[in-house]
């Protein structure tokens, strides 16, 4: 902002004027007649004028929105700079009052864009979205023709090739017999997928196989009894049996030969019903008696009974695995004191096994027992109680 200087200014100004032609005067050594004639300054030369400006910070009190600080005097010590010391006069000059503001400038332009369908072309083979974009010049909300300053594109996929056709599922339904699929009767459903698509569904496309059974009275309950073994030399007793929870079942008895009794089992598979009955003990000279069984969440079972050995009794153990069948007889003690007898068998979801029973130590009765590992077998004979007061039972 341009400022008018003050009178007070313009006097300043002057009076540098006039002592900076007086100090030349002096410098060029004028002067009258008299001496030698070589007039002139001294060696080393007069002192000259000097002079400096500084701002004016604005809240001055002569100057409330800042200006100019001229200050003026004698360099006497020639270094060419006027020092505080030497200063003999200062005159402020002083920035004038703020004006008034001006008018506001043009608002400016409005981004616009505007999304449209593009038809299937050379931009979008198969269609898609046309996207326009540029400034509002007429200000009318709407981004028109002309305005439009770029256009991009964003095209839909080619539909790709189709694949070929699934099979379709079948489902039939037939009455089911009385037999060992279901001993009262009831229905078969057979499943699997039409591979040759003539819409039946043919023995060689079965997969998978269920019934749905009757019962005799109707309702929930047993069904009809089912002989397990067929041998009609002695009797069958002492049976015992264990179910997983999927339904397969297996188990063991004592049977009479006509000579001595021998220990039996047969498995039992939801849906097809039971097996043929096995031996599971090949120790045919002596007496097996008091068989007892468990299984695992597989369907894999462990049988344990006392077996005679012309001497005394010992317990004796043998495992049903699926699809595999009965392993061979194994003897799981042998302390000789006394007899061993009323074995017991535990089983957890994973296969491992615990026995127990009671066996004589020639004075009283103790408690044994042993324990099976998938993968290791039977481990060693344990006496699990010290309680030597009287026979544990």
């Amino acid at each position: 902002m341009k400022h008018e200087p003050s009178s007070l200014f313009r006097s300043s100004l002057l009076l540098v004027l006039f002592l900076t032609g007086l100090a030349s005067i002096l410098a060029s050594g004028g002067g009258g007649g008299g001496g030698d004639g070589s007039g002139g300054a001294t060696e080393g030369g007069d002192p000259s004028v000097a002079a400096k400006t500084s701002a004016i910070p604005t809240g001055d009190l002569d100057c409330p929105y800042g200006g100019i600080l001229v200050e003026t005097g004698i360099d006497e010590n020639g270094n060419g700079v006027l020092d505080a010391s030497e200063v003999d006069e200062s005159q402020k000059v002083c920035n004038g009052a703020p004006g008034v503001d001006g008018s506001d400038g043009q608002n400016g332009l409005n981004a616009l864009v505007k999304i449209s369908d593009e038809p299937a072309g050379v931009n979008c083979p198969a269609g898609g979205k046309r996207i326009d974009s540029g400034l509002d010049a007429d200000a009318n909300g709407v981004l028109d023709s002309g305005e439009i300053a770029s256009t991009d594109y964003v095209c839909n996929g080619t539909a790709g090739s189709d694949g070929s056709n699934g099979l379709d599922a079948l489902i039939d339904m037939n009455p089911e017999p009385v037999g060992a699929n279901c001993p009262s009767g009831g229905l078969r459903i057979d499943v699997g997928q039409d591979t040759n698509g003539n819409g039946s569904l043919d023995p060689d496309e079965i997969t998978q196989t269920g019934f749905v059974c009757n019962y005799s009275d109707g309702s929930i309950g047993w069904g009809v009894a089912t002989l397990l073994e067929t041998n009609n030399v002695g009797d069958a007793v002492q049976p015992s049996v264990a179910v997983d929870p999927a339904g397969n079942a297996v188990a063991v008895w004592a049977q009479y030969d006509g000579t001595r009794d021998n220990i039996w089992a047969n498995h039992y598979v939801p849906g097809v019903g039971w097996g043929k009955a096995k031996l599971i003990e090949a120790v045919d000279a002596v007496f097996a008696a008091g068989p007892h069984v468990a299984v695992d969440s597989n369907g894999n079972g462990v049988a344990v009974w006392q077996q005679y050995d012309d001497t005394r009794w010992n317990i004796w153990a043998n495992r049903y695995v699926v699809g595999t069948g009965w392993g061979t007889a194994e003897l799981i003690e042998t302390v000789n004191a006394g007899d061993a007898f009323a074995p017991r068998v535990a089983v957890d979801p994973s296969g491992n096994a615990v026995a127990v029973w009671r066996q004589s130590d020639g004075t009283r009765y103790n408690i044994w027992a042993n324990r099976y590992l998938p993968g290791f077998g039977w481990g060693t004979a344990e006496l699990i109680e010290t309680d030597n007061a009287g026979d544990a039972a």
